[in-house]
């Protein structure tokens, strides 16, 4: 999966006084998705984390405050800040061109095999673990709908769009896009669609949305 940092703080915590360093950030999150691999979350431990990234076990905790903070954020960060990145140089002036860009990363970035593998563990786990479960869905999913959130108030803002409550907004663009694709590769399912449907799929998505929140 490529590298890709978020836009909130309830996953890992930032170092007080200084910006994060992406570099170090990367080699944490490499080698924390290697020995996940390997180990389980069980068998991991952020001192081995920490020696294999090549920082100190204080460096490690003052981005990830616990393991499970750790082992969400190897598929949330670079979803986060996939979209964060994304979104952040678009138009609000433009939403159709915008929510097409969106859609597209988003679908794409949900339906990767790492993410996949992540929330099937979850799934397994959740009973067990309700506080994984919901670190994972605080720092990943609702994270990414809070990105998406401030890009429809900025369409509103600029009246291309008339978005009254851009939170149900934003949910119901995330929903509608990611429709059951994820699903059946969570059942172990082939997707339904080939590229050049789900890029036709994302567009029909775009349009009711834009049809609803008309200006």
């Amino acid at each position: 999966m490529s590298s890709i940092t978020p836009l909130t703080t309830r996953l890992s915590a930032r170092p007080r006084g200084r910006p994060r360093d992406p570099a170090r950030l990367d080699r944490m999150l490499s080698a924390a998705r290697e020995q996940f691999a390997q180990l389980g979350l069980e068998g991991s431990s952020m001192d081995g984390i920490a020696e294999a990234s090549g920082v100190s076990k204080v460096t490690l905790y003052k981005y990830f405050p616990s393991k499970e903070a750790l082992f969400n954020a190897t598929v949330n960060e670079p979803v986060r800040q996939a979209l964060d990145l994304d979104i952040a140089s678009l138009d609000p002036g433009n939403p159709r061109e915008a929510l097409l860009r969106v859609a597209q990363s988003y679908l794409s970035l949900i339906t990767d095999a790492a993410v996949i593998q992540h929330v099937r563990m979850l799934n397994a786990s959740g009973a067990r673990n309700v506080d994984l479960s919901t670190s994972f869905l605080e720092s990943g999913p609702e994270a990414v709908t809070t990105t998406l959130v401030k890009y429809l108030r900025a369409c509103d803002r600029v009246r291309s769009l008339r978005i009254a409550h851009a939170q149900d907004a934003a949910e119901q663009f995330a929903a509608m896009v990611r429709g059951n694709e994820q699903l059946r590769l969570i059942l172990g399912l082939q997707c339904r669609r080939t590229g050049a449907q789900t890029k036709r799929y994302c567009a029909a998505c775009v349009e009711v949305f834009l049809k609803g929140y008309a200006a």
